[in-house]
């Protein structure tokens, strides 16, 4: 500014170029916020695709589900020891292949001293029956779990659930079972013991 209020014309430019740089940043800025956003809108749309989803809402009758397994025609079966809400009892589920519907495969595995059964991991063996962990570590301090065995006939229906080992583990039996009966029947550890 000259003495007598007035611009001169090396202060006008001098505005010039700040108001100049400013808008020049304002549009980058409003230009990195709109890339910022597209690109964020592309990665929500990616995400969705790859979001999990509730496979299975199976209600208070299983409401604590468990170990998987699928049998040779490729039907699955799941345990639900039911943990959460004792006043359900263990069952295994089964989802068809060819409906893909679900329904109770086994109820009533109930431990003969604990009064509940515990169904957890599960396998099918060679000979097409099923083994699973009843784990009563929850039911029982003196961890009296088992493996058991459910008989199932050509048609693929349960004939009967029989026990196999039984366990005695701080903590129950963890992991998935080896579904081989010899085997189990032939262990050396205390902890496992033929039933019967």
């Amino acid at each position: 500014m000259n003495p007598f209020g007035h611009e001169t014309t090396g202060h006008r430019q001098g505005k010039e170029t700040i108001m100049k740089r400013s808008t020049m940043w304002a549009g980058l800025f409003c230009g990195l916020a709109a890339a910022a956003m597209q690109t964020a809108e592309a990665a929500d749309a990616v995400n969705a695709q790859y979001r999990p989803q509730l496979f299975k809402q199976f209600g208070d009758h299983v409401n604590t589900p468990d170990g998987l397994a699928q049998d040779r025609h490729g039907n699955i079966y799941m345990a639900a020891p039911n943990f959460v809400d004792a006043s359900y009892p263990g069952a295994i589920m089964k989802m068809d292949k060819k409906t893909g519907k679900w329904s109770v495969f086994v109820t009533g595995l109930i431990h003969p001293e604990t009064g509940r059964g515990a169904p957890m991991g599960m396998e099918f063996a060679e000979d097409g029956h099923l083994y699973y962990c009843d784990n009563q570590y929850f039911n029982d301090k003196n961890y009296k779990s088992r493996v058991m065995r459910v008989v199932i006939d050509k048609r693929g229906e349960p004939l009967r659930i029989e026990p196999v080992v039984d366990i005695s583990v701080p903590g129950g039996p963890r992991g998935k079972v080896t579904a081989s009966a010899g085997s189990l029947k032939e262990s050396k550890s205390p902890a496992l013991r033929p039933h019967g």
